[in-house]
């Protein structure tokens, strides 16, 4: 008991001086670090160990609630603090707030009959000091038990808490998993491919690897996957820096100091996207678009040209407390000449692939045996590109298709006698290239803008059956549009016609497929077609929610009495098609203060107020996303008190 005090005592009064009190009474025990990966986008704060829901969180210091946030998504219960040194704080995924805050809240809520709200108190309106009690720690919005703190500076910018003396145990240097050396011209070889290399690191010490050597014939990028592994290597973190330097002069510098809501979703480019199957490799380069404050660090801009036969790379990561570790690249520099072809003669066929980079499509020719004759690349006009297949070993060839500057969009087939001759047509958008332009594809609309390509954007759509499952009807067919990781910038449009065999249109929306089930998207509706705007491509089809949602395990039972005023009342709901939408409980018309869970597909009166003695209804009503609506009714008795 003695030694649990202590703990509390010390997470409370450690480093008094410090500018921000630390938020919880617990050990300092990071399970994420500020501007890790998420999909799509940057993690824009800390996330610490706080075990069972329901521990005490702390004001950083003086100031005033500025906002409260209460949804079953996202931050879930959140509070947000204006601190009287121009900074703000957040605190997200309470189960609680304190008497005062949660009073506000539930004030408002009771006159809005409405659970998610989000509330702007006036400064005066709910002042806090530094220490202070502010809620109790939870999992609400989304994510196992944790407590999500954010610092904000004056611009409202989330900033590296490190930065403001905000400290935490960390004695281990980073780790080095892996390793891509990226090529930056469509004729760059390396290791005698046009593919990124992922390489594996050898570890000689604690804080020094090595990978390689690489053979590269011009201008190249790297990345790296690093963790930083903390709770005796449970947890992996991300880093605070990299750098990367050749005969120590740097080539990059990206650094996890500031990073503003406005480019939060150049993320997406924060990591390779398309080698994200095989590592997250932190790009040293810039990629295209990417505007984020984290790659404005260095006056290099990330492209390394060998300038003698061989060279070292050298990959510097730092975590937040500066423990260091290195990995060294031998590079070699090997003119760019291609294997001699084989003896014999193939008589297999051949298949085609396509990868994607930033400015540039490689297609690649792949047989299954030794195959002597190269294929050509040609465009719809029959005119033979100014891509040359290039042979990468006995079996496989590859060309980089470079888009014109006004390219629209590009008809692309690959001739070879033993490959079935297929033109694939390619929409291409480029970033900075003219306004919105609308691509037409058959039945599938896309619409791009000036900045919706970090770089280059090839998007193949394909006719595919769609199996959407029982609560959604299949109106017709589903499209594959592009690759899944292709990073966009700002949204595009994606529509689709009208299904003409819809039962009710207005309960038609489009939808994309996930790995376990379609994903609703939030619709519009103009002239026979809808519309939607999309970050990720993939397969979408137009699909028909023709079943209400689910509502089960009601408490109390029909006919059950209750002893208490507050008694609990509860349900699971669920919808497997469009999703819930609106939810609501009444007992005998009087609106309650209903909490949902998502995750954990629950409806559960908060119990906020006396309900008076008697007989009683509780009717329950739960509409999903396109507008199906399940109602239940329960009847009871409260006793007499």
């Amino acid at each position: 008991m003695q030694s649990a005090l202590v703990v509390i005592l010390t997470a409370l009064s450690a480093d008094p001086s410090a500018a921000y009190a630390w938020p919880l009474s617990l050990p300092r025990v990071l399970t994420s670090s500020f501007a890790e990966y998420r999909v799509g986008r940057y993690h824009m704060g800390v996330d610490l160990r706080t075990g069972p829901i329901g521990k005490e969180v702390f004001a950083a210091a003086d100031g005033y609630v500025s906002r409260i946030r209460c949804s079953p998504y996202g931050y879930g219960k959140a509070i947000y603090l204006q601190l009287d040194d121009g900074n703000s704080a957040v605190y997200a995924h309470l189960d609680d707030y304190a008497p005062a805050f949660r009073d506000y809240l539930r004030r408002v809520q009771h006159e809005r009959k409405k659970y998610t709200v989000d509330l702007y108190p006036d400064a005066n309106e709910l002042p806090v000091s530094r220490g202070q009690l502010i809620g109790k720690s939870g999992q609400t919005g989304i994510g196992v038990p944790h407590l999500h703190y954010e610092i904000r500076d004056r611009t409202g910018a989330p900033i590296n808490p490190r930065l403001l003396g905000i400290t935490w145990p960390d004695s281990r240097a980073p780790v080095f998993r892996g390793v891509a050396v990226i090529p930056l011209d469509p004729e760059t070889t390396i290791n005698g491919d046009m593919l990124p290399a992922v390489l594996r690191v050898r570890k000689l010490s604690a804080t020094e690897y090595i990978a390689g050597p690489v053979y590269i014939s011009g201008p190249v990028a790297f990345g790296a996957d690093i963790v930083d592994l903390a709770k005796g290597g449970a947890t992996r973190l991300g880093v605070h820096s990299v750098r990367t330097t050749s005969e120590e002069k740097e080539i990059f510098l990206m650094r996890h100091d500031r990073v503003s809501y406005s480019n939060s979703q150049d993320g997406v480019v924060a990591y390779h996207p398309f080698l994200l199957e095989r590592g997250r490799f932190l790009m040293q380069w810039r990629w295209p678009g990417n505007d984020s404050e984290i790659f404005a660090q260095s006056a290099a801009d990330g492209r390394f040209q060998p300038t003698r036969e061989s060279e070292t790379v050298r990959i510097i990561a730092e975590d937040f407390h500066a423990n260091r570790a290195t990995l060294s690249i031998p590079i070699v520099y090997t003119p760019n000449t291609a294997p001699p072809d084989p003896p014999g003669e193939n008589r297999d066929r051949g298949t085609v692939d396509y990868d994607y980079f930033p400015e540039w499509l490689v297609v690649t020719a792949r047989f299954a045996r030794a195959e002597g004759e190269a294929p050509v690349l040609r465009t719809r006009a029959g005119q033979i590109t100014e891509a040359r297949f290039r042979r990468i070993d006995e079996t496989t060839f590859r060309a980089a298709y470079v888009p014109g500057k006004d390219d629209k969009g590009v008809h692309l087939s690959v001739i070879h006698p033993r490959i079935e001759a297929r033109e694939e047509y390619f929409i291409v958008d480029q970033r900075g290239h003219g306004g919105l332009k609308t691509h037409v594809r058959g039945e599938v609309q896309i619409t791009t803008s000036t900045d919706t390509a970090y770089g280059a954007l090839f998007i193949r759509v394909e006719r595919v059956e769609a199996a959407p499952g029982k609560t959604l009807r299949a109106l017709g067919s589903a499209y594959r549009i592009g690759h899944p990781d292709t990073p966009i910038d700002e949204a595009l449009a994606i529509s689709l016609p009208m299904p003409p065999n819809a039962s009710d249109p207005a309960r038609v929306h489009i939808y994309k497929q996930g790995k376990k089930r379609w994903e609703f998207q939030s619709t519009t509706r103009k002239d026979g077609r809808l519309f939607i705007s999309a970050t990720r491509l993939g397969t979408y089809a137009a699909l028909e929610d023709t079943a209400p949602p689910r509502i089960k395990n009601i408490r109390p039972r029909s006919g059950q009495e209750m002893a208490s005023a507050r008694p609990r009342i509860r349900a699971a709901i669920s919808d497997v098609g469009s999703g819930v939408d609106e939810f609501s409980a009444t007992y005998n018309g009087r609106w309650l203060l209903m909490e949902y869970d998502p995750e954990m597909e629950s409806l559960t009166w908060e119990q906020d107020e006396n309900l008076p003695a008697g007989k009683g209804t509780v009717e329950f009503r739960v509409s999903d996303r396109a507008g199906n609506v399940a109602v239940e009714r329960v009847d009871f008795e409260i006793s007499a008190r």
